[in-house]
């Protein structure tokens, strides 16, 4: 009985991770979140208090040995864009204290929110921690990265995105 159930789990998390099992979300608006800041703010967050900047969304959970290393790279990235992009950190599928525990030893500053089980996440189209989410400055989802992400591939992805925004702003201020 435990090997049967064991096929059935890899199986599954085979076939989640297949690409296109994921909802389409590249190149539409975000859906709609709004999230309790457990540190590096007070309050809620949500997809419509981020639009006017680029931002970045880490989907990340304390048990994650990815995304515990992952996290204070994502964190400096936050610190050098500051005032030109957003960031926040969303735990998921994870207790509070743990990961409040990660935060503080890590000493996080970017913002941190947390959702209980994993309904936001799901509807970023989420299939593996760590996630992030890349939204324009229109709050359209415009790259999605499964897996650890590298510091330098990030700091490339949000360049080329403040290009794309400046690039929108120029032709737009054009048209007027």
């Amino acid at each position: 009985m435990r090997l049967m159930l064991r096929v059935i789990w890899l199986f599954s998390v085979a076939f989640a991770l297949l690409p296109g099992c994921a909802p389409p979300i590249l190149n539409r608006p975000a859906p709609h979140f709004a999230l309790p800041l457990i540190s590096g703010g007070k309050g809620t967050i949500s997809n419509h208090s981020l639009k006017g900047k680029p931002t970045v969304i880490n989907f990340w959970a304390s048990w994650c040995g990815p995304c515990a290393l992952e996290l204070p790279a994502f964190d400096d990235v936050a610190t050098r864009y500051k005032g030109r992009v957003n960031f926040v950190a969303i735990a998921t599928s994870d207790s509070i204290a743990a990961a409040l525990k990660l935060v503080h030893d890590n000493h996080i500053r970017m913002p941190v929110a947390f959702e209980e089980g994993d309904k936001i996440a799901n509807l970023f189209g989420t299939t593996n921690l760590p996630t992030t989410i890349i939204l324009d400055e229109r709050g359209y989802v415009v790259d999605r990265l499964n897996g650890a992400v590298a510091a330098d591939t990030l700091i490339d992805i949000i360049e080329n995105t403040l290009r794309t925004v400046a690039r929108r702003r120029a032709k737009h201020s054009k048209e007027r």
